[in-house]
């Protein structure tokens, strides 16, 4: 079942909502700064959810004059700020903007929104991760393979695909235009969709978050998704999403993601990143251990890379894929010791 939207889309007012709890006020500055140059001819507003930052990130977001709703009681990356938030969102559209995204360009909202006059597209997100060339080589790297994670462009989960690939090939490609593609998304091929710069439209938005319970991204498009919410419009832009400079502490970050969102919540998540009952998640994870053990293939991607958009980041590939292998792993050990303990 695919919904039809009789909303008319040509300019709708745009709520942008950007969870905080002491973010680093150089990188929330810049996304501050990107909102406030955008050249929209429909209405918006900036929604600021926080999570009780010291006065000097107030301070500095308070210039921009957006309306800051204080949550001191969650701190808990703003997941259960959504739904004490939307009371106070009057708009068509909802932009989940966190506060390490920059929009690339001015006309960049007018872009998002134009899948909209689409009548079965729901939500939309940009095609490409951006950077700056001031940006640090982490946040390159992500940009440049399409995901804050190696692990999710093999198991095939991202939803934006590598800086040197300009078709998008994930989903049922239903219609190509100059400016975005309309994708439909099933179970079997949904990716980890939903945050980061992902515009939905509010009315759906409101069916999947709830009172007293946290909002997961990706639970909560999977259950758009069996409701028969399935159409989005990918759009041939880009947004950044500034990384930890660290490389070490991206692994660990990136462990510690897996350890609450898999481990701890397991059997009570609606999205797997990877489902072990899956034939095809094996095969991709399978895939994913040979080639950052024999580095070859890693570093063919890197080559290839390089040689369609040169930047020295795409050589971080093979490191960050082998690492990431050995911090899995050594989560997995763990996880397996703790379990066997208990027994």
């Amino acid at each position: 079942m695919n919904y039809r939207f009789t909303l008319p889309m040509s300019n709708p007012s745009i709520a942008i909502i950007t969870n905080t709890f002491n973010p680093n006020i150089a990188v929330f500055t810049r996304c501050l700064e990107a909102v406030r140059k955008q050249r929209y001819k429909g209405l918006f507003r900036h929604y600021i959810l926080d999570g009780g930052s010291h006065k000097k990130v107030l301070a500095v977001a308070r210039q921009y004059h957006p309306r800051i709703l204080s949550f001191i009681n969650d701190q808990n990356e703003g997941l259960g700020r959504y739904y004490r938030a939307l009371s106070y969102i009057k708009e068509d559209i909802v932009l989940i903007l966190q506060s390490d995204n920059i929009m690339t360009s001015s006309s960049w909202l007018t872009d998002m929104v134009a899948p909209f006059k689409e009548k079965d597209v729901f939500s939309t997100f940009s095609m490409h991760n951006g950077y700056d060339p001031s940006d640090d080589i982490l946040t390159k790297y992500f940009a440049l393979i399409g995901s804050p994670d190696p692990t999710l462009y093999y198991l095939k989960k991202s939803d934006k695909i590598r800086m040197d690939q300009m078709k998008y090939d994930k989903g049922e490609i239903i219609k190509d235009t100059q400016k975005y593609t309309i994708v439909r998304f099933t179970e079997d091929n949904q990716p980890v969709m939903g945050d980061n710069g992902c515009m939905i439209r509010a009315e759906v938005f409101r069916k999947v978050v709830r009172k007293g319970k946290p909002f997961y991204h990706t639970d909560g498009y999977r259950e758009l998704l069996c409701m028969g919410y399935d159409t989005v419009g990918v759009v041939k832009n880009s947004i950044i999403h500034v990384s930890r400079p660290n490389i070490m502490d991206q692994v660990i970050r990136r462990v510690e993601v897996k350890k609450y969102f898999t481990d701890t919540l397991k059997g009570k998540r609606r999205y797997l990143v990877y489902n072990s009952h899956s034939p095809k998640d094996r095969r991709n994870l399978t895939a994913f251990i040979v080639f950052s053990l024999t580095i070859i293939q890693p570093l063919y991607i890197s080559v290839k890379g390089f040689i369609s958009k040169p930047d020295i980041a795409w050589f971080l590939h093979p490191i960050m894929s082998l690492l990431m292998v050995f911090g899995y792993s050594w989560s997995e050990m763990k996880r397996l010791s703790m379990r066997t303990k208990k027994i």
